[in-house]
This record gives structure tokens, C-alpha cells and sequence, in this order.
């Protein structure tokens, strides 16, 4: 009927090997009234004195599982449990993060290219999320970049960002501005950009303490402005040189030439080395904001001037008890005391493989009706397999 050396038969057999499985009740054998174990229908007529179509009358609805993905989040445990938090930082051009206090992480890439980092970090999970993050878009003195070039021009500035208890960027945020020129006044007097001497940038004081946990953003401080990528840009896209095992291409704010040093690849300029200063860098540092960030979940924020504020702080603060993520489902599996395991089609003895033919011929020519009423819910027909592989 069946033989192992027929190559498609071997992989309806492994499309079909679970359904047996399946098809099986707990005892090992179909409930009383059923086909015996691993036998055809007498006459390939259907079991349990169906009609010869198949029918019984009774309407079977078959429902597949289906999951709800969320890849950018992770469900929250119950309330007091400490858990890792993951997320993605993205700044133009460069950024240090605090949680709670603690330095997280800084941007290895001071200027370019326009790289997105991977952060992890524990929170206890009873004390409120404080999150701060320090974001500057490069600047010269002037406000300028580019300055040893014949298009000198004012960049701008954005940070965007998502994390895994579903925190993610947005105007919740508060930002204070630290760097702000050129002026207006400096203009007026003659501030441009082929008369950079004149230009001003005013510098305000960091707030004590602004990092830490328990700080309190006052009147100083002012709501996030939102902004989408076609307004603030995604900047220069990293590469990640597989070979080198470095992350290219940078290049000089000054002259927007790709730094000299190792081809620009995991490099930054420097006053001191303006051909470049070699940084270490991780693959998980050097990510394309792209690939990893969406507007449809979170926002590219920065202060409502978003070129001529060049130095901004942000915070957030989330209450511990906020649902800003997936809570956990709760198991309530029955806990299995066995396990069926899968085998090799060539591992069975002659008596095994009879018994899967046996199945699959009755899986073959038993409806799913039939089938449901023998074998249980799980049971499905030889032909559903084979078309949904």
C-alpha cells in the first residue's frame, strides 16, 4: 500500500505524522465505538456507521490558533517582579541614556553615520521608570557645521526611541534646551553662513541633578515637539563591515569629507585627530534607525526649534504601576507527565510503519466529521495536510 522507499510518500508521511499523533486520545487508543487502534473503516467505508459520503448531519467548524506578535515588546510579569528592559536609542548625532539614575548607555558615534543602539537594562520592578537622555546635534561655536567648506549650513537635531515595557518617545516627554544659536540677535548683526565671527550661541546651566532618580521637571522645562522623518530626516544610514568588524562611514562635521583613518569605519572626529580617533564599536551600536524604528509606534521628538536648539535634555517619568506594555498571560497548562517523540521514518520496525499506514489510510478516507466524532477535535483528514503544506 505504503512504501518507505517512495520519496513522496516519505513527506506526506512527515506532513501527516503529527495528525496521527494528534488523532490519538490520551489512552493510546480511540474512544469505545472507534476504529481500533491503527486499523482501516471494513470495506473503506467511514467508521462508526456513517453515511458513505461522510455526512452525519453535524456541522464541524474547524478554527486555527492565531498569535498576536508584538517584536518590539515584552509582556509585563506581575507587579514587584524585577525585569530586564530592552530598547532601541536613536539620536542626531549623538546621546548618553540614564534609567533610574544609572548611566545605561552612550552613543559611540559622535557625528556620523546616523546610528540607532541597542540598550538592555534591569529595573526593580516597584520603583517608578525614570528615563533620561541627553541628545546633541553637532554644532560648532557658531552653530554651524561644515565650517571649512563653501556651504557651511545649520543642521538639525532628533531622537527617537522604543523600549520593551512599551515605553517609546512621544510629547509625554519633557525637554529641557541647553545650546541654542545661532541667535536671532547674532543674525540681525550679521550672523551667516559666510560671516560665521558673528554668530552667538547662549549656553543655559543643566539642571542639578537631572539625571537621577526622584528629580522633578519644573517650569523650565517644556512639552516634546513631535516631528516625522520627512521633517527631521534619518540622516547618513550605518553600515555594519562584516570583515572589519566595524561601523561605517563616518565623516568630518568640518569638511564632510569621510575621515581619513581606517576609511572612516568606527572612527570619530576630534578637534585633536581631525582625520579621525578609533572607537570601539558592537554590531548592537551601529543599527539602521530604519530597521529598527517605526513611526507607527513611537515619535522623533526634539524642542520646539529644531535647528537651532542643538543641545536638549529629555525626560520621562513612568508611574511603576503603569500598563504600558502586554501583561503576561497567566498558564494554566496542566503540567505533562509524558512527552511523544518525534521519529525518523527509517527508525520504525516493520510493525510501527504498518501502523502509521493504517492511520493515514483512515485519515485518508474518514471526514472530518467522522473523524472528530471518533478521535476527538484534534482529528484532521489526510487531504488537510497536504493542502495546508
Amino acid at each position: 500500500m505504503f512504501g518507505r522507499s517512495s520519496s513522496s510518500m516519505v513527506f506526506r508521511c512527515l506532513v501527516t505524522m503529527y495528525a496521527v499523533i494528534v488523532a490519538q486520545p490520551p489512552g493510546g487508543g480511540p474512544p469505545d465505538g472507534g476504529p481500533p487502534d491503527g486499523a482501516a473503516p471494513p470495506d473503506g467505508g467511514p467508521p462508526n456507521g456513517g453515511a458513505p459520503d461522510g455526512s452525519t448531519g453535524t456541522t464541524i467548524t474547524e478554527e486555527e490558533p492565531h498569535i498576536v506578535v508584538n517584536s518590539h515588546k515584552q509582556c509585563i510579569p506581575p507587579a514587584g517582579t524585577a525585569q530586564t528592559i530592552t530598547g532601541h536609542i536613536y539620536c542626531d548625532n549623538y546621546f548618553e541614556f540614564w534609567f533610574n539614575g544609572e548611566l545605561v548607555a552612550k552613543d559611540p558615534m559622535t557625528f556620523t553615520p546616523h546610528n540607532a543602539v541597542q540598550v538592555s537594562f534591569e529595573w526593580d520592578g516597584i520603583s517608578d521608570k525614570e528615563f533620561a537622555i541627553m541628545c546633541m546635534d553637532y554644532a560648532s561655536t557658531s552653530g554651524y557645521e561644515y565650517t571649512e567648506t563653501t556651504s557651511a549650513q545649520i543642521g538639525d537635531g532628533v531622537l527617537m526611541a522604543e523600549f520593551s515595557d512599551g515605553t517609546v518617545t512621544g510629547s509625554a516627554w519633557s525637554t529641557f534646551v541647553v545650546t541654542h544659536g545661532p541667535t536671532d540677535e547674532s543674525e540681525t548683526a550679521g550672523c551667516s553662513a559666510t560671516n560665521l565671527d558673528a554668530c552667538v550661541v547662549t549656553t543655559a546651566t543643566e539642571p542639578t541633578g537631572w539625571t537621577g532618580a526622584g528629580f522633578e521637571v519644573d517650569g523650565a522645562w517644556a512639552t516634546a515637539t513631535e516631528y516625522t522623518a520627512d521633517e527631521a530626516g534619518w540622516g547618513r544610514t550605518p553600515s555594519w563591515d562584516t570583515t572589519a568588524s566595524c561601523c561605517g562611514t563616518s565623516t568630518s562635521p568640518m569638511t564632510q569629507a569621510t575621515l581619513s583613518l581606517n576609511g572612516g569605519c568606527s572612527v570619530i572626529y576630534t578637534a585633536e585627530n581631525p582625520d579621525g580617533e578609533a572607537v570601539a564599536v558592537q554590531k548592537s551600536e551601529c543599527l539602521d534607525p530604519q530597521s529598527v524604528l517605526s513611526e507607527s509606534r513611537s515619535k522623533m521628538i526634539w524642542s520646539s526649534d529644531l535647528k537651532k536648539d542643538n543641545k536638549v535634555l529629555f525626560r520621562l517619568k513612568v508611574a511603576a504601576d503603569a500598563s504600558s506594555g502586554i501583561q503576561c498571560p497567566v498558564c494554566d497548562a496542566v503540567v505533562r507527565t509524558t512527552q511523544r517523540i518525534r521519529r525518523e521514518m527509517r527508525t520504525l520496525t516493520d510493525e510501527e510503519w504498518g501502523k502509521v499506514t493504517a492511520a493515514m489510510w483512515i485519515m485518508k478516507t474518514t471526514s472530518q466529521a467522522d473523524g472528530v466524532a471518533a478521535y476527538g477535535a484534534s482529528f484532521r483528514t489526510y487531504d488537510y495536510f497536504v493542502v495546508k503544506h
